[in-house]
This record gives C-alpha cells, sequence and structure tokens, in this order.
C-alpha cells in the first residue's frame, strides 16, 4: 500500500475505534489531527455498524420470531458501540429538561449521572427504534440499520462541520 493509503486507513481505523468498542491495536498514533480528520470516515464507520447490525438481524431472525431479532440486534449494537449515541441523547434530555438557562444546561451535560429526562428519552428513543423495525418487513430491517446508522454518522459530520461550539473552551 501507498503511504497516502495507509494514512487513509489509519483514519478510518481512529474512526473505527472512536465509533465501536473495537479495538485497533496501540500503534495508531491518536494525535488531536488524526482524530479530527477522522471524522470524514464517520458515514463509512457507521455504514459497517449497520452491515454487522443487519448481519446479526438475518442470523437471529432465522432462529427467532423477527420481534425478538429487533430487541437482540439493537442491544448488540448497543454494545458494539459503547451506548455512545444514546449517552449523548440521554445529556441532551437530561440538560434541556432540568436547565433553566444554558449555564445550567450545560452543567447538566457535564455530569455523569442519568437523569429523569435523560431515562424517559432512552425508553421513548429505545422503544420508537425497536417499533420500527419490527414495523419493517424483515428483508428491509438490514438495509434499514446500514443505511440508518450511515446517516446519522453523517449528519454528525455535518453538525461537526456548520455549528460552532456552545463553551468557549472544553
Amino acid at each position: 500500500m501507498t503511504r497516502a493509503l495507509l494514512a487513509e486507513f489509519e483514519l478510518f481505523l481512529i474512526a473505527l475505534q472512536f465509533l465501536t468498542r473495537v479495538p485497533v491495536g496501540a500503534t495508531i498514533d491518536f494525535t488531536p489531527a488524526k482524530v479530527s480528520d477522522s471524522a470524514a470516515y464517520y458515514p463509512l464507520v457507521g455504514a459497517c455498524i449497520g452491515g454487522v447490525g443487519g448481519l446479526c438481524f438475518v442470523i437471529i431472525a432465522w432462529l427467532l420470531p423477527a420481534y425478538i431479532a429487533v430487541w437482540l440486534t439493537v442491544g448488540l449494537l448497543l454494545v458494539a458501540t459503547g451506548c455512545l449515541h444514546e449517552d449523548g441523547f440521554a445529556d441532551m434530555c437530561d440538560g434541556i429538561g432540568g436547565g433553566v438557562n444554558k449555564d445550567a444546561a450545560l452543567a447538566i451535560m457535564r455530569d455523569s449521572r442519568l437523569g429523569t429526562y435523560g431515562v424517559a428519552g432512552l425508553v421513548l428513543l429505545m422503544g420508537t427504534k425497536v417499533a420500527s423495525l419490527s414495523a419493517l418487513a424483515s428483508s428491509a430491517v438490514p438495509l434499514v440499520l446500514i443505511a440508518g446508522h450511515c446517516l446519522s454518522r453523517l449528519s454528525a459530520v455535518v453538525v461537526m462541520l456548520t455549528s460552532g461550539y456552545v463553551r468557549s473552551t472544553g
């Protein structure tokens, strides 16, 4: 492989390490610049995550009813991703639900504890995800998982490119 191709593969591995629990090895150089540049690969990592989820669904649905396969697939994807997005979603729910002003909301979001709004948000999020996937034809579930995980990571990249930081530091 050429040096440029190896550098791009390293950025993909950094993105994979950031967005999942997949260990990529200690030889990767996780500099702030490389971590930032790795965001270009978030949609590809999302497609890989969705592909793994789709494959898991197909295998489980071959053995169990589709509704159960959806629940187990969602659970496996939570483990695979380390609940990164769910943690952020719960923090956002707690901050918006409990914060009376911007500073209070930001302080709540930095708190590692899970609050009532976060729990309620997660219950609604997981319930909606399972209900939506269960309402689909089983043949569509793998494709929706791939597209959903890819597009959700793409939307994160778009937000990063078009938005400013809420805090001036940190």
